[in-house]
């Protein structure tokens, strides 16, 4: 597992959290969560105005996480909103914030300091050395930022010509065995996955042995906390790859697993999505409809892997 991304004040953890989330969050409540200055995790909320439910929502975040201090980022238009109301919310929950920055993406503040002197209610310029510094180092690390949530999205999309991996599929002849599907879909691939190796790794998906072998070393954990995050990162880049180069006749099973993923990572809009589409695709998709049943119900992944999935095995 490669080091926690280290943040040095709130330019370097602003520049960072696009590259967490997977997109700039815009009318947005973050929550991030640091150990020894480093990020651990960030939970992002719509801002919707409606404080009790989003405030239960949190409470369960800071509930199944261990953490040493949190961060609330509001990503907002104007950032000279006044913010007492949501201040006094945490604080009448007995939540400890070790900051509450206010963001345009331009400009930040923070709405605990009230001096003019390092905090004016118009904000600091957040300055592109911070931002291309962090970046620099969060793409070495496998995540990559895209400028909206439409944008984001829009990586699920299948592509346009899937002829060759629907003859692929055609023309296989054998299924590979569990290790070689692991050693396919997490290895760093410097060039795209061929039709041929697409189409061996969603045949293995459809079987629920060979399935349960790849979900058991994917989402291994302890106490809940993944123990090998980058490799989950890795496989669900590769099965992304796959599931938007696949036949819609065999890709569900490859959206749903990849819903799934997206859900242990964290990323609960890639989900809901991936979910969405394997269920258009077949409608009792297992991973998609567990995915869905999870993200309906505000299961946190933490809390699952640690005390509902071991029950479950």
């Amino acid at each position: 597992m490669k080091k926690p991304i280290q943040v040095f004040g709130p330019p370097s953890l602003l520049a960072a959290l696009p590259y967490m989330l997977g997109f700039k969050p815009t009318n947005s409540l973050v929550c991030v969560l640091l150990v020894k200055e480093s990020i651990i995790g960030c939970v992002r909320y719509e801002h919707e105005g409606n404080e009790e439910e989003l405030f239960e929502l949190i409470k369960t975040t800071i509930r199944n996480h261990q953490f040493d201090a949190l961060v609330v980022v509001l990503a907002v238009t104007e950032i000279d909103q006044n913010c007492d109301a949501l201040l006094s919310k945490f604080k009448l929950e007995q939540i400890e914030l070790l900051d509450f920055l206010v963001t345009n993406w331009e400009r930040y503040r923070s709405a605990i300091c009230n001096d003019e002197t390092c905090c004016p209610l118009q904000g600091n310029f957040l300055q592109a050395t911070d931002h291309d510094q962090m970046a620099a180092e969060l793409i070495a690390n496998g995540h990559v930022a895209v400028n909206s949530r439409a944008e984001l999205l829009a990586r699920l999309n299948p592509v346009a010509d899937r002829t060759a991996v629907k003859l692929a599929i055609d023309q296989a002849t054998y299924q590979i065995s569990a290790i070689d599907l692991m050693e396919k879909l997490t290895k760093l691939h410097r060039h795209p996955l061929q039709p041929t190796e697409i189409a061996e790794i969603v045949l293995a998906l459809a079987d629920p042995e060979l399935r349960n072998v790849v979900e058991y070393e994917l989402f291994e954990s302890d106490l809940g906390e993944l123990t090998k995050p980058d490799q989950l990162r890795l496989a669900t880049a590769n099965i992304l790859h796959c599931a938007t180069h696949t036949p819609d006749a065999f890709a569900a099973m490859p959206y749903g697993l990849l819903g799934f993923c997206y859900w242990n990572l964290g990323e609960w809009i890639l989900a809901t999505a991936a979910a969405a589409h394997a269920l258009e695709l077949n409608a009792v998709n297992s991973p998609a409809k567990l995915t869905q049943n999870l993200i309906q119900q505000g299961v946190d992944p933490v809390l699952a892997r640690r005390e509902i999935f071991p029950r479950a095995a």
